[in-house]
């Protein structure tokens, strides 16, 4: 009870008090005494008030404050957005309250009330007039500090109460309550205050501060929310030409503001979204053809809704278009410009459709050059991006060379990014090291942290060129130090396991990389070894995968060219022009590793990922490679390194290293890799294991090359002996333990370790499918795969291309059942799904591709023509893959047996298939000499 009576002593003066002063009462904002001995630098997420009155002990011992210090702090900038919202919170707890000089009991009345007494409520060394001043800080407070989404939207609520007059407080308080809501991201709550203070403001032409309409703009902008910055910059532009003929003096909207809204439009334009535009704005045909362009005379029907909103923001470019309709201060600045040149720029296209795009940039630069603005390295860039886009080599070169001729612009590392790529098509590497080079000594000192971060950009992009060696050498030259001697690194040759021709790299590539090779030396000659800067482990991820794409790149496009054909049949070899081909030096991937080793950069997963995707001779290397590798990483392995493992396990032919691999990965990653992409990890493991070489290969898990290993490593062995998958599966075949695998997820058994397991999707069915259809014996292959076909459409798993060829590629070279199932069951599977589907017939070639690889099993070149011109007749244009997929068939026929079935007419019809299925493409150096004819009998 005397508790109670305390209470409702503290609490009755401020309801007084409230009702006196005409303010409202919001009980909820209220917290009751506590302590006030904690630093007022750290806010809490709610307000504590006080009487001045109240004369409790915790409150009267004369707590350090902040003092008010005189003229203006020195501006700072803030260290991240919650800072800045409490700095904005702090100015609104300025202009409601006064700072208390001489503790509680002395304090002067805020504005609007009568000073001292009980009438003044205080928050901490905080004198506010009125407790709605102290709830709305409070407030404030709240949704600055909130962690949750349910703390903003409880904060969201409490402000709209709060703020439902906003005349009830001076405008530079809304002026900040509406910043900080728009940094919260409350888009509305800040747009509708700010038109709530514009509505009451006519009658004295108030006009917002530009910090706070501008962050209301930004708020929308990245909402997407056009229609409404559209209706805010109108507003503001009335009650802009409100003010000037009020006051007699030029009010206008900051174009900053403006900018934003065009900024808008150019991400509209950018992603593609649906034009929609504003009752008072209709972009007609009139309109647009309206536009006097260099190159475009008049408006298509056909426009996009990109070009729409390009049109739209260039619109508001011409001529003083954007000073009449939104009452700006300052005709639009190089910032507007740069906007929509750089939108324009992304919307670029290597077609003839670029036009529309060229054109809106080229009056772009003409609206510049009339208004006096100079280009900046931005303009440049958004006009190399554009010019790259649509394959102008030499444009972007042109360009670049101005850039270089104009004293007030120096190039960026966006610019140096853009030319990487047409420098080094041209094999300009001169200009490369050069361009490098300038930039590192131009900005090392000054900000190590962006040059590191370019480089980074540097490398990707000429690894996704294929110039790996040349990444490493730049790699090398300005963040490694030569080494004086060749130091004792690992022995990694022996797991390199490549293909054994093309070794030699041609003349010219061999030139260029002598060439790059002195230009470095020559470099490192000219930095200084205390400026080069440190090494990340993301440098090195991107060589490494850079090694790894490489290879499978050369192997994806000639590797498998070369299988597809059987060394008996020289028919179709010509085809492929794979002599001047070289796959990369993958050796030097792994003195890469070594260097990262030895000098002490920290490996991640990305890191044996790309590690794991290299080639190797034997499972022994993985092995080792894994031992040595594991005590450098910064952080454990995750399930997708995890299954990068498996992978390579499964490469090399040892699904039982794998299978105890999946299982660490089980216990140690849990939750994380007990899903359905680890489960097909396994099942492509032993996929892989299913060739027709490796059909008795039997699982020996315990025995494994991984087992051994990591049972030494990790001494217990008993607690993974004990596994139930892997008692289930020990000592079966693959393709026994592949169906045991998915008979596992299909029935969800709970495993001992006590988790489910998933149910399987179309690629699990895929893989086991897959499984199948290497094996040898090909009668009972026919009837497993059709029950794998049947069991997956009844559990509803989608009808996916990929898997419809697996199931087709088990019917080995029975032609007729195959078609038979197709007719039956597996075509109309196949386009029930592609309805369903947004592939564009991508599962429907698919599946027919599976059908001319049985057509090649069977040396059936007519059947597959036919097949080919079924497929054109169904809408499906058949490709090189459909003729690739009846070579790999013929030429696994082929080398199963000891001669060629004769058919008269066979050359002829693979002739027509080929011509079927390959389209003439003046990019395609294979067929130069290739002259297309169509006869039409």
């Amino acid at each position: 009870m005397a508790m109670l009576a305390l209470r409702l002593l503290w609490i009755l003066p401020c309801i007084l008090f409230s009702i006196r002063e005409g303010g409202s009462f919001v009980p909820t904002t209220i917290a009751f005494p506590i302590s006030s001995a904690s630093n007022r630098d750290v806010v809490a997420p709610s307000m504590q008030l006080r009487a001045t009155g109240d004369n409790n002990d915790a409150v009267g011992r004369g707590v350090n404050r902040p003092s008010s210090r005189g003229g203006s702090p020195p501006r700072r900038v803030p260290q991240n957005k919650r800072t800045a919202m409490r700095w904005v919170i702090q100015g609104v707890e300025r202009c409601l309250s006064k700072e208390e000089e001489g503790g509680i009991g002395g304090g002067a009345g805020a504005a609007g009330g009568g000073g001292g007494g009980g009438g003044s409520m205080i928050g901490g060394g905080k004198s506010y007039g009125r407790i709605l001043d102290a709830s709305l800080v409070d407030a404030l407070y709240l949704m600055a500090n909130a962690s949750k989404q349910k703390d903003i939207l409880d904060a969201e609520k409490r402000l709209e109460v709060l703020m439902k007059k906003p005349s009830e407080f001076p405008i530079e308080v809304n002026e900040r309550v509406i910043k900080v809501t728009a940094m919260a991201g409350l888009a509305t709550l800040s747009s509708s205050l700010l038109n709530e203070v514009l509505v009451e403001g006519r009658e004295n032409a108030v006009v917002p501060s530009p910090m706070a309409y501008t962050a209301v703009m930004n708020a929308l902008r990245r909402i997407g929310r056009i229609d409404r910055m559209e209706s805010t910059l109108s507003n503001l532009a009335g009650a802009c030409r409100r003010a000037s003929h009020m006051r007699g003096e030029r009010i206008g909207v900051d174009v900053v503001a403006f900018n934003a809204y065009l900024a808008a439009l150019c991400d509209a334009a950018v992603n593609e979204s649906p034009f929609s535009s504003s009752a008072s704005d209709v972009i007609d045909d009139d309109e647009l053809s309206a536009f006097n362009f260099t190159s475009l005379a008049t408006y298509s029907s056909t426009t996009s809704s990109s070009e729409k909103y390009l049109y739209k923001a260039l619109n508001l470019l011409r001529d003083d278009t954007a000073r009449r309709k939104f009452a700006l201060d300052t005709d639009p600045d190089k910032y507007s410009y740069n906007q929509v040149l750089n939108a324009a720029a992304k919307c670029s296209k290597s077609d003839v459709d670029n036009r529309i795009a060229t054109s809106i940039m080229t009056s772009c630069l003409r609206g510049m050059s009339e208004r006096g603005i100079k280009a900046d390295i931005l303009t440049y860039n958004a006009r190399l991006q554009a010019v790259l886009a649509s394959d102008g080599k030499a444009a972007a070169i042109e360009l670049y060379n101005q850039i270089l001729s104009d004293p007030n612009v120096a190039p960026d590392r966006y610019t140096i990014n853009f030319m990487l790529r047409p420098f080094v098509i041209d094999r300009r590497l001169e200009e490369i090291w050069a361009m490098l080079s300038n930039f590192y000594e131009k900005n090392v000192e000054k900000n190590n942290n962006m040059v590191s971060s370019a480089f980074e950009a540097f490398l990707t992009t000429m690894v996704d060129m294929g110039e790996i060696e040349l990444s490493r050498d730049i790699f090398q030259a300005f963040f490694l130090k030569m080494p004086k001697k060749q130091t004792k690194r690992m022995q990694l040759s022996r797991m390199v396991h490549v293909m054994n021709f093309g070794d030699q790299p041609p003349q010219n590539a061999a030139m260029s990389v002598v060439d790059s090779v002195k230009m470095m030396a020559n470099l490192q000659t000219s930095i200084q070894p205390n400026t080069l800067l440190p090494p990340k482990t993301r440098h090195f991820n991107i060589l490494l995968g850079g090694y790894s794409k490489a290879y499978h790149s050369v192997l994806s496009k000639v590797g498998r060219s070369l299988k597809l054909v059987s060394n008996k049949d020289d028919q179709l070899k010509d085809m492929w022009n794979v002599s001047s081909v070289a796959l990369p030096n993958i050796q030097n991937a792994f003195e890469l590793l070594d260097i990262m080793l030895r000098i002490g950069v920290p490996l991640d997963s990305f890191s044996v990922s790309s590690l794991m995707a290299l080639p190797y001779a034997t499972p022994e290397n993985i092995t080792s490679l894994l031992v040595r590798i594991e005590p450098e990483m910064m952080v454990e392995l995750n399930p997708a390194a995890y299954r990068s493992i498996l992978t390579a396990y499964g490469k090399v032919g040892d699904p039982s290293s794998a299978f105890w691999m999946f299982e660490e990965m089980t216990h140690k990653c849990r939750n994380q890799a007990r899903n359905v992409e680890s489960w097909n990890s396994i099942l492509g493991a032993l996929k892989n294991g299913c060739k027709e070489n490796d059909n008795g290969n039997i699982l020996d898990i315990m025995n494994s090359h991984a087992a051994r290993e990591r049972r030494s490593l990790q001494r217990q062995g008993s607690e993974e002996s004990g596994s139930q998958l892997i008692s289930l599966v020990d000592g079966e075949t693959c393709l026994d333990a592949s169906f045991k695998v998915l008979d596992t997820m299909r029935n969800g058994t709970v495993l001992s370790e006590g988790f489910a397991a998933p149910k399987p999707n179309s690629q699990t069915y895929c893989l086991v499918a897959s499984a199948l259809s290497g094996s040898i014996a090909l009668k009972p292959s026919i009837d497993l795969a059709l029950t794998l076909f049947r069991n997956a459409m009844e559990e509803g798993v989608a009808a996916d291309g990929r898997f419809l060829n697996a199931v087709l590629r088990c019917f080995g070279d029975d032609i007729e059942a195959a078609l038979s199932a197709w007719k039956r069951n597996i075509g109309p599977a196949a386009a029930g799904y592609e309805r369903s589907s947004k592939k564009r017939g991508a599962n429907v070639l698919a599946a027919y591709n599976g059908l001319l690889h049985v057509c090649g099993r069977a040396i059936r070149p007519d059947i597959a023509t036919r097949i080919a011109y079924a497929m054109k007749k169904s809408g499906y244009e058949p490709t090189e893959v459909s003729l690739n997929s009846y070579l790999a068939g013929k030429r696994m026929a082929l080398d199963g047996s000891d001669g060629v079935k004769n058919m008269g007419l066979s050359n002829q019809y693979e002739s027509a298939l080929s011509l079927e299925c390959t389209k003439y493409n003046t990019k395609d150096r294979r067929r130069e000499k290739d002259k297309k004819i169509r006869i039409i009998l």
